[in-house]
């Protein structure tokens, strides 16, 4: 595999008979193989994403003390340039925005000091930052809510199977920036080092910059570029935990440019913290049995970010 395989989705989002059986096919084909793949026809406004983009931008080119009043917590907020470490890696050379469902200070997760639970911060310096953001959340959810579908069809199971999983998620939608990067780059040093996903599904629009590359199964990178209309998906590790292993969580990694930023608008679509996951039932069986034991979502979640972000480190001290 030299390429990244493409699905449209248009055909399972009209309910097509059609949709229902190739799409799903082709997604468990590519979850299967790689665990990435291209989402053509998704449903989600251009120009939804576009002022998403400008948005953020606009919000990266603040000044450090306004970025800063928002410093993240709880996964939400301002993560500051290079305050992410991965284990054997210089810190990441990115800089990163996290919002999520929104939460307020009444919501009784949150009056409880449920880990990843806040309400979202927004920057008062910028005050027409929310507005594009949450448009695109309600986008970007809707489609995961429909990729959902897809994906439990793919996996032979009732299309929704996950919608239990799903009643108060912790999705998180996080707009990054890579600043420029001239000069000689240490060989541990990158934008965002080879790494998985912790959770179960991301849902990535990317400019046209690049420098995304995803790890081939036999050895070797896949450049996954930015494709007109089309987002990427790839597979977490939970679900691959939850899949048995039958669908692939990948190293992927982005180097940054030398001349130009980079900017990114990941979602990361997850279930609810105290959601409990367990081998899925078409996912084992004679001489196949279960690897893991279940776990709810939130305890296996918090153990990925407790490693790799500063601020979670200095709470655990």
């Amino acid at each position: 595999m030299d390429r990244l395989p493409i699905i449209d989705f248009a055909p399972f989002l009209s309910g097509s008979a059609r949709g229902r059986t190739e799409v799903p096919r082709a997604i468990a084909e590519a979850a299967e193989s790689i665990g990435f793949l291209y989402l053509a026809n998704h449903g989600i406004a251009q120009a939804v994403t576009d002022a998403a983009f400008a948005a953020g931008r606009e919000f990266f080119d603040l000044p450090p003390q306004a970025k800063g009043e928002i410093r993240i917590r709880e996964q939400r907020g301002y993560q500051a340039y290079m305050d992410v470490t991965r284990e054997g890696y210089l810190p990441n050379l990115n800089e990163s925005f996290f919002f999520g469902l929104d939460l307020g200070a009444d919501d009784p997760d949150v009056k409880a000091g449920l880990p990843l639970h806040a309400a979202n911060q927004w920057p008062s310096a910028m005050p027409g930052f929310r507005t594009p953001m949450e448009a695109y959340f309600k986008q970007v959810f809707s489609l995961g809510n429909d990729l959902l579908r897809a994906c439990a069809l793919a996996l032979r199971l009732d299309e929704h199977f996950f919608a239990p999983y799903y009643e108060k998620p912790i999705p998180l939608v996080r707009i990054m920036h890579y600043p420029a990067s001239p000069g000689a780059r240490p060989e541990n040093q990158f934008g965002n080092p080879p790494h998985t996903d912790y959770g179960c599904l991301t849902l990535l629009a990317q400019d046209d910059i690049g420098g995304l590359a995803v790890r081939k199964r036999g050895g070797g990178w896949i450049e996954a570029p930015s494709l007109p209309g089309a987002m990427i998906i790839n597979i977490g590790d939970m679900l691959m935990r939850w899949t048995n292993d039958k669908w692939v969580s990948t190293l992927h990694q982005v180097i940054n440019n030398p001349q130009r930023s980079r900017y990114s608008l990941p979602t990361f679509f997850d279930p609810a913290y105290r959601a409990k996951v367990a081998c899925i039932e078409s996912c084992q069986g004679p001489g196949n049995p279960a690897k893991y034991p279940p776990i709810t979502f939130g305890d296996y979640y918090k153990q990925g970010l407790d490693k790799t972000y500063a601020y979670r480190k200095t709470q655990k001290a």
